[in-house]
Parts: structure tokens; C-alpha cells; sequence
């Protein structure tokens, strides 16, 4: 049977292989089995499998990770380790030995049996154990070869023996937790003042059921319906069944377990995020304070190491951080989400022999769609890189539950999913041109009759969707500005420029409409995208005869009041209403004198600032 085996194994034709990963696999820190000419993995992707363009060799550089260049290293970490656990055992036995020999009182049978034991010794008894420095020395070594072999290998990492504490999740979180959203294009800690005042607030637990209602009811009226993962009956019961069971006893409990920490950690942060949607005074620092408890829980949560729960904290805070200059940093939270699921392997679907029930399914890709919305957002506003490409997602979308959504709260999350899908082909692929681009929006726009019923003329859902309009246009005017349409489509072109106009400005009027009824509490994502809506309405016109003559004079001076607002939460996008001001003069008036426009700001996008400064050498012309 092994000759047969042998002889067939032998008489198989050799499979050509590199010498080394694929680009693609080695990009992406994954297996590759380097087969010729394509890959299993690249095929089963339908990517394009070309060979690295770094060749083999030795390398010194520091921090690079294991890569097929560093293995020698890898092979001389693993032999150094192995020869200090051999020079300890033989320490440890010599010490053993030594000891015997020395005369002492004599042991009863059961003492002897158990001190004989030894990992030297080649027959153990059941009652061997091994002493307390062996094990911990063989634990070190084990862990720090595992880890060497999980880095080599691209593997998920469980954050257990080996792993250095200082990336664990947790720490990461915290770290995250820590730095200033006050400006959300850099890395900033918290100032001294601004650490004190969230210190002094401590955990605010101490709310009363009829108090925290009404800023649970917006935070699901607002935000529950444009996510997936949010279930209104679920959130809602855990609200009522937390209140229930904390009335008339103290509301801090030490040492919650895993499902009450869950729990409050939602409850908490559905109030938080509930009250910095509301333009209150002094509301943030309440919701400061829940939020200060509620990542008390979060280390018993991540502990629990159960992916949904956790990327849904994950997702909470990160929410948070958009509404709140104290939340930490709203792109290195989303960073850690997104790294997360790509670890739980939730971009791709469960293998087919898993035993994953459906509800267990439809959580896991209703928190992965949820997390991608907010990735794509932040990059597309900030300019910022994807954390995953759309052709390495091979998720589906959920699943319709009648017991957690409604049909129309089903159908207008996933429109929002279909939006950030949208951005990314836009920021993927802007070499298609703008009117490719432009055709999808406008399918995207032609909403579904359940959607267009879901969402009334004067809600906030409707100026979200005219957000969203703008910052779509925005995306298409921007990265495909180098693409000239040729004769045939000019009258299509200028649809296009007359659009984006005239897009930008509805959004500027329906956010400020929405202010004057006091109903306005937005984040620094909508400065963001008030900004370049007042930009494009200010510099578009000048730049293009397409997009025909300014329009309404007053929208400038909307654009900066409500980023005026906007600033007083967060300080460090004040810079953008003083540029738009300045921008508004130099196209009303020809004044180019104001030290605004000397040098952009960074918080400004590359392509945004290339804009300006192609407005601006026209007026200098």
C-alpha cells in the first residue's frame, strides 16, 4: 500500500511554482501557493497574478515583518530559542542532581513519587508535573515561536501567549480613546484642561428612565434606521429590562458579567450618541460621562473575544467620535473595526460545512455592512485609504427579518449601503470618466418607492439623502476633473456641472433650514461636507462655463453660520469658514488680499486644494 502510494505520488508531473508570493498575496499578507501561471488565490479572485517586483534577499531592514526575504532570520530566531531552552533544561537537571546527591531525611513513597517527576525524565508518572520555572520558560518560548509563526504565516492572532500586550485589542481601543478629535486629520492627545474635565465628569450612570427616553428615540429614529444591525424591538427591550432592573438600587454594579456589560455598554451609548444629536447646551458633557462608562464594560466585552459584540462597541465608538470632539479618533477606531473583521473573517462568507445559524449570519454581515459605511465615509471625506478593497469583500448583503426591521427601514439601509458602494467605485475607478460615474448616481438617486414613502419631504432623513446627493457629486467633480468630455456629450457635461451646483447648494439649504428649527447637531463629517458643497458652489461656476453663473449670493453666508456651529465642537474646522469667506470675496469682488488663501490649510484634501488653486490662478489672471 505505501509502495503504491509512493509510486503514484512519484509519477505525478510537478507543479511549477515562484520562488516566492505573488504580488497580490504578499500585498494582502496571505497564503499563496505560488502555483504557475496564476495562483488558486487570484484566480478565485479574478485578479491578475503577476510575480513580485522585489526579488529574494537578504534584508535588514527593521519592522519590515516576515516576508520569504526574511526567513533565514526567522529560521536563526526559532534555533536561538530552541538552544536557550536546552542550556535551562540542562541547568535545571545539573541543579537536579546535585541536590540528590546531598544526604537528607528520607521521603515518604507518595513525597518520592511526586518529585520525581521531571520533563527530562523519559517514563513520567500520571503525577509528574512539571516545576513552575519550566513551564513558565517553555509558555515564553512557545508563545514568542507562535507568534513568530502566525506573523510568517498571516494568520489571525489570538492575543494570548507571546502576543505583545501593547497591541493587544484593548490597549489598542484605549489609545484610541485618548486622542483629540478635535482635529480629525491628525493625532493628537487630549490637552491637559480637556483630560481633566472628562475626568471630573466620571461615569454619569445616575439617569432616570423618563430623562433618557426621548434621546433613545432619536438615536434610533436617526441613526437605528440607516444601519442594518440595529434593531429597534432589541434596543428598546434591553432600554426598558436595564431601567427595570436598576430602579431603586445603586446604578454602578462592579464586575458586571459579560452580558450585563454588553448590554449597558449598548444602553449607554444609545443615550450618548442620542444626546450629542440633539443642539441641547451642556449635553455633551452627559453624554461625556456615559461614555466614560460605558468603556468601563468594554474590557469585560472584548475579553468575551465574541466578534459581533465587540465590533459593534467598536462601531458605537466610533459613531460617538464623529459627534464628539472628547470620542477619540474617529479613523483609527474605524481602522481597529475594520482590521477586526477582516480577522473574524467576516469581509467573506462562513466555509460551507460551518454550523452558523442564520440569525448569527445576518448579524455578522448587517455589523461587517455597517462598519463598511462608516469606513468608505471617512475615507471619502478625509481623502483617506480604504481599509479594504471592495474586489477582497465576497460578503452578501443581509438578509430581510421582519422581526427586527421593517420592510422601508430595510430597504433605505441597505440604499445607504448602495451609497458607500457607490463612493468606492468613484474613488476606485475615477479614470471611467464623470458621466459613467454620474449615470450610477442617478439610478442610486431614483429611489424605491418604499424609501421615497420612508423618507418625508421635511425629516432629517431627507437632508441626509441631500448630504448624501452632495457628497457623491462632490466625489464625481473632484477625482474626475483631468477627464475632458469630447464633442459628442457636451450637453450631457454641462447636466453634469449644472448638477453639482445646484446639488450643493439644496444641501446647504436644507441643513441650514433644519438649523433654524433647532434641530441641527451635526459632526465633523458634515463640516466636511459643508465645506466642499460652499467651495464648489463658490469656485465651480468661475472654473467651468458649464456649470453656467453663480446662483443665490446668499448661500455662502448660510455655508459659513452653520460652520460656525459646527466649529464650536470642533475648534479646528473654524480654519474652513475662514477660507470660504475668503473664497466667497474673491469671486464676488475680485479681492485677492486675504492671508487665508497665502497657504491652504492641510486639513484640506489634495483634491480640494488643487480646486482652489486652479480658482484662484484664474482670478490672478
Amino acid at each position: 500500500m505505501e509502495a503504491d502510494r509512493r509510486t503514484s505520488t512519484g509519477s505525478a508531473p510537478a507543479i511549477p511554482r515562484r520562488l516566492q508570493a505573488c504580488e497580490r498575496c504578499w500585498k494582502r499578507k496571505q497564503k499563496c501557493d505560488r502555483q504557475l501561471p496564476a495562483c488558486t488565490t487570484c484566480v478565485e479572485a479574478d485578479a491578475q497574478c503577476a510575480p513580485r517586483r522585489v526579488p529574494i534577499g537578504p534584508t535588514t531592514e527593521e519592522g519590515s515583518g516576515l516576508s520569504h526575504a526574511a526567513v533565514p532570520n526567522y529560521v536563526e530566531t526559532l534555533k536561538r530559542k530552541r538552544d536557550e531552552l536546552d542550556a535551562q533544561f540542562r541547568q535545571q537537571r545539573a541543579r537536579r542532581e546535585r541536590d540528590e546527591s546531598v544526604p537528607g531525611p528520607r521521603l515518604s513513597p507518595n513525597m518520592e513519587t511526586t518529585s520525581a517527576g521531571s520533563p527530562g525524565e523519559s517514563n513520567p508518572t500520571p503525577s509528574t508535573a512539571p516545576t513552575s520555572f519550566s513551564e513558565r520558560s517553555v509558555q515564553v518560548a512557545m508563545g514568542e515561536i507562535g507568534f513568530l509563526s502566525r506573523n510568517a504565516m498571516a494568520e489571525p492572532r489570538d492575543e494570548t501567549r507571546g502576543f505583545p500586550q501593547e497591541l493587544a485589542m484593548g490597549n489598542m481601543v484605549r489609545a484610541a480613546l485618548v486622542i483629540s478629535g478635535e482635529d480629525p486629520s491628525q493625532s493628537r492627545d487630549l490637552c491637559n484642561h480637556r483630560r481633566t474635565s472628562v475626568t471630573m465628569m466620571g461615569p454619569a450612570t445616575g439617569i432616570t428612565k423618563e430623562f433618557a427616553t426621548p434621546y433613545v428615540n432619536r438615536f434610533l429614529d436617526h441613526v437605528g434606521v440607516m444601519f442594518l444591525h440595529i434593531d429597534r424591538r432589541k434596543l428598546q427591550s434591553e432600554f426598558d429590562s436595564y431601567f427595570d432592573a436598576h430602579r431603586g438600587q445603586p446604578s454602578h454594579t462592579k464586575a458586571p458579567n459579560p452580558d450585563t456589560a454588553f448590554l449597558e455598554f449598548r444602553v449607554y451609548m444609545a443615550v450618548a450618541i442620542g444626546m450629542l444629536l440633539t443642539p441641547e447646551p451642556g449635553s455633551e458633557l452627559l453624554a461625556t460621562g456615559l461614555h466614560a462608562a460605558a468603556t468601563e464594560r468594554l474590557t469585560i466585552i472584548i475579553e468575551q473575544v465574541n466578534c459581533v459584540k465587540t465590533l459593534h462597541c467598536l462601531w458605537s465608538l466610533a459613531l460617538y467620535s464623529m459627534l464628539s470632539s472628547l470620542g477619540g479618533s474617529t479613523w483609527h477606531l474605524v481602522g481597529l473595526a475594520m482590521k477586526k473583521c477582516i480577522s473574524f473573517r467576516l469581509h467573506r462568507e462562513p466555509y460551507p460545512d460551518s454550523d452558523t445559524s442564520q440569525e448569527e449570519l445576518n448579524s455578522r454581515r448587517s455589523i461587517f455592512w455597517a462598519l463598511y459605511v462608516l469606513d468608505r465615509t471617512i475615507s471619502c471625506v478625509m481623502d483617506r485609504p480604504f481599509s479594504i478593497e471592495d474586489e477582497d469583500i465576497l460578503v452578501q448583503l443581509p438578509v430581510y427579518n421582519s422581526t427586527s426591521k421593517t420592510v422601508a427601514e430595510f430597504d433605505f439601509g441597505c440604499h445607504i449601503i448602495m451609497h458607500a458602494r457607490l463612493l468606492s467605485s468613484v474613488r476606485s475607478s475615477s479614470s471611467r470618466g464623470r458621466l459613467y460615474h454620474y449615470r450610477n448616481l442617478s439610478h442610486w438617486r431614483d429611489l424605491p418607492k418604499s424609501v421615497r414613502d420612508f423618507v418625508p419631504g421635511d425629516s432629517a432623513l431627507s437632508v441626509s439623502i441631500k448630504q448624501l446627493t452632495c457628497r457623491a457629486l462632490t466625489q464625481i467633480a473632484l477625482l474626475t476633473r483631468g477627464t475632458q468630455p469630447n464633442g459628442g456629450i457636451i450637453r450631457d457635461a454641462r447636466a453634469v456641472e449644472n448638477d453639482v451646483v445646484d446639488s450643493c447648494q439644496a444641501y446647504i439649504n436644507a441643513a441650514y433650514s433644519y438649523s433654524e428649527q433647532g434641530k441641527l447637531a451635526a459632526s465633523f463629517i458634515d463640516g466636511f461636507d459643508l465645506f466642499a458643497a460652499g467651495v464648489l458652489a463658490t469656485c465651480l461656476p468661475s472654473l467651468s462655463p458649464l456649470a453656467g453663473p453663480p446662483r443665490e449670493t446668499a448661500i455662502i453666508s448660510k455655508c459659513t453660520a452653520l460652520l460656525t456651529t459646527i466649529g464650536e465642537r470642533f475648534p479646528s474646522l473654524k480654519v474652513l469658514r475662514k477660507l470660504l469667506l475668503a473664497l466667497s470675496s474673491v469671486a464676488g469682488q475680485g479681492a485677492y488680499h486675504d492671508p487665508a488663501l497665502d497657504e491652504l490649510p492641510q486639513i484640506i484634501s489634495d483634491p480640494m486644494q488643487d480646486l482652489i488653486q486652479d480658482f484662484l490662478r484664474v482670478w490672478r489672471a
